[in-house]
């Protein structure tokens, strides 16, 4: 599965959007093939923020500087808005790049929010960045502390989750033992079934 497909299989996770003006960023870790996911979805309250059009950097985590910033490897366009308080500390690694994306330019820093140029407060807002070969250990992502979670000076609410998908030669194993324990159950309660019809013809 190549990454464009892959992100169009969990378009259903990031198609789900809070009503709140509130983003959820959920990291994904895959073994088979190796790669992360990041994902997020939500609305901003950018109504009372005053922000200009800028260049914007290519896509990629830099969870040392706080950074998660959703775009194309290349960069584009955004609207920047400085806001004073922005996110937290998830990690301490410097930045990597993605190597591919999809979705709305959107990114989070200690102190400056970018969104698109287009954007009006509180539509929703979906990206996705695919980071092939890497994990979430070496990303630099703190497994341990999270779900991260962080209340921009505009009130927005920023949750960061960890997800981690088992390789799909373990789960198709896991999945057929449970079938396998499934007939060996069915055939048991056929075989008690038989016993006690004999036992109640015996007792009559």
């Amino acid at each position: 599965m190549n990454a464009r497909s892959l992100l169009l299989s969990l378009g259903i996770l990031t198609a789900f959007v809070s009503a709140k003006a509130d983003i959820t960023i959920e990291v994904t870790e895959f073994s088979e093939p190796e790669m992360v996911v990041i994902s997020a979805s939500g609305s901003l309250n950018t109504s009372s923020l005053s922000s200009m059009i800028s260049a914007y950097d290519g896509g990629g985590i830099s969870p040392g500087d706080k950074l998660i910033r959703f775009s194309a490897p290349g960069g584009g366009t955004a609207r920047i808005s400085f806001i004073g308080t922005g996110m937290i500390d998830f990690g301490s690694a410097s930045f990597v790049a993605c190597d591919y994306f999809e979705g709305d330019n959107l990114g989070l820093e200690e102190s400056r929010l970018s969104f698109p140029t287009t954007y009006s407060s509180g539509d929703p807002l979906s990206s996705s960045m695919v980071f092939l070969g890497e994990s979430i250990a070496s990303l630099g992502i703190d497994e341990a502390g999270a779900p991260f979670s962080a209340t921009l000076a505009t009130g927005d609410r920023i949750t960061i989750r960890i997800v981690r998908l088992v390789d799909a030669a373990i789960l198709q194993s896991t999945q057929a033992n449970l079938l396998k324990r499934l007939r060996i159950l069915k055939r048991s309660n056929k075989s008690l079934k038989r016993k006690l019809r004999a036992a109640r013809r015996r007792g009559r």
